[in-house]
């Protein structure tokens, strides 16, 4: 009964992550597919950039939120680290393959956020910090997600956070960074697009 418990709790999780709210606000908004334009990205930077900047940071905190919101209901319930951690995979799997879009999605950036947040406070603000900075005399938001994932996992080790977070932290980095690719080559060909802030 406790591993049925768990395996509801993580596909409950999976679901939550899996709603594609800047496909599900564009349409509302507008009444067109987010995943045409821009970037073809269902992420809050596309939306941003495509709808506007309130449409655009309505997803962000959304994002954020139902990463939060999947390990903080974890944690209520079981109190496990390692549960905890799995919340946030099935999470962020859910933004980026989503149920609701044929297993297609996001980078997972923000949702991996709030996700992260929820397990290691400090280092992400510290992660979020480096994003702004990075955001601000460049804006480039590829860049500044990929700064911030960087910046995270060395956080979790400075502050000596759980090694089960610091393990997970390094391949969720890895694994954001790897779907930033087109993006990577973008700004060294010097045709990645900036945002306005």
């Amino acid at each position: 009964m406790y591993l049925l418990k768990i395996s509801v709790y993580l596909f409950l999780v999976y679901l939550i992550g899996s709603i594609p709210f800047g496909y599900i606000i564009t349409y509302l908004l507008k009444g067109f597919d987010i995943r045409t334009v821009g970037s073809h990205n269902i992420g809050a930077t596309n939306v941003y950039r495509s709808v506007g900047h309130i449409a655009g940071l309505t997803v962000l905190i959304l994002d954020i939120g139902k990463g939060f919101f999947s390990v903080w209901m974890m944690k209520a319930v079981f109190n496990n680290t390692f549960l905890c951690l799995l919340a946030a995979i099935s999470a962020i799997a859910g933004h980026s393959l989503s149920i609701f879009l044929k297993f297609k999605g996001g980078r997972g950036v923000a949702t991996g956020c709030g996700a992260f947040f929820a397990l290691a406070p400090l280092p992400m603000l510290i992660s979020v910090v480096g994003f702004g900075v990075v955001l601000l005399f460049t804006r480039y938001a590829s860049l500044s997600s990929i700064v911030g994932v960087v910046i995270f996992p060395v956080s979790c080790l400075i502050f000596k956070q759980d090694r089960l977070i610091i393990y997970l932290s390094i391949v969720a980095s890895c694994i954001i960074i790897l779907r930033h690719f087109p993006n990577i080559k973008r700004l060294i060909k010097g045709t990645e697009r900036k945002i306005k802030l």
